[in-house]
């Protein structure tokens, strides 16, 4: 087969962004009878990347979201732990994170973004790296306190064995030396508590906040796609017309109401008796007879 040297046409160049998540490249080169160099060197200009699998590790979201749509999860998670494995706040994380911390936070902020799409926002993405560093804080918190905890239970089997020993070999300077231990470590018990709860607090704080913000911009998507038909296909719904009258008429009576009691008679605090000045109907200039 001899393969073709032109140009890749537009309906080419969008068939490798359509299939390269399904077809290898050698597939895709095969298929449009194109050579594999050029099949490749195309796919990555899309901003499609692949691994040594094959698979997609990196797609350019901004520049074609349709494609990153149509991954699984588990490869849009993958995308997304290169992509920020790639960035430079990665590099800051790690003066910031045990490794094991540091993997924690790609697994949690990647299933994150893939949860919220890949269009997040920057200040979206900024909550969203806030969230995960308090759930690490969170989980470290918890962490101190097993320890904690594990710590007390060895020191008072410690401190029991020494008190059960006979007179002539306690050791007065080390039971001191381990109640001190236990003294330290129980006081610190009521301040990882305060922690673990501000911690939480602030957790819930962001989730509630990043959630809002999502809700809204999707709503506001949601209604910018109504167009100037959808709007009138609604007012000629009979439904609705007759819905809008009664509010409508339910308005104009409260309005009559408010506007008959607010022009009667009033005292004032200084005790004088006068109407109130809405309109010229509401002023009364002497007596009518007049």
């Amino acid at each position: 087969m001899t393969a073709k040297k032109t140009r890749l046409t537009i309906d080419e160049k969008a068939f490798i962004k359509d299939n390269a998540h399904k077809m290898t490249d050698a597939e895709l080169a095969q298929y449009l009878k194109r050579n594999i160099v050029t099949i490749t060197r195309n796919r990555k200009a899309l901003g499609i990347q692949k691994g040594a699998q094959g698979k997609i590790i990196e797609i350019d979201t901004s520049e074609d979201e349709a494609t990153f749509d149509r991954l699984s999860n588990e490869d849009q998670r993958k995308t997304m732990e290169h992509q920020i494995r790639s960035s430079s706040r990665y590099k800051e994380l790690q003066h910031l994170f045990t490794p094991e911390e540091l993997e924690r936070y790609v697994r949690k902020w990647s299933s994150y973004t893939v949860q919220f799409r890949a269009d997040v926002m920057a200040t979206e993405e900024t909550q969203i790296d806030q969230l995960v560093q308090y759930e690490i804080l969170i989980d470290r918190n918890l962490s101190d306190r097993q320890w904690a905890n594990n710590e007390l239970h060895r020191l008072e089997k410690v401190l029991n064995k020494l008190e059960d020993e006979s007179e002539e070999i306690r050791s007065i300077d080390r039971i001191f030396k381990v109640e001190a231990q236990l003294g330290s470590i129980r006081g610190s018990q009521p301040n990882r508590t305060t922690e673990f709860i501000k911690l939480q607090e602030k957790h819930a704080s962001i989730l509630k906040d990043l959630k809002a913000t999502r809700v809204q911009r999707i709503r506001d998507v949601e209604s910018s796609k109504h167009n100037f038909m959808d709007w009138v296909k609604m007012m000629m719904d009979k439904e609705y017309q007759e819905r809008e009258a009664r509010n409508m008429e339910l308005v104009r009576i409260a309005a009559q109401q408010e506007y008959k009691k607010l022009g009667e008679y009033h005292e004032f605090m200084d005790e004088t008796v006068d109407r109130m000045i809405i309109n010229e109907d509401t002023v009364m200039w002497g007596d009518k007879n007049e």
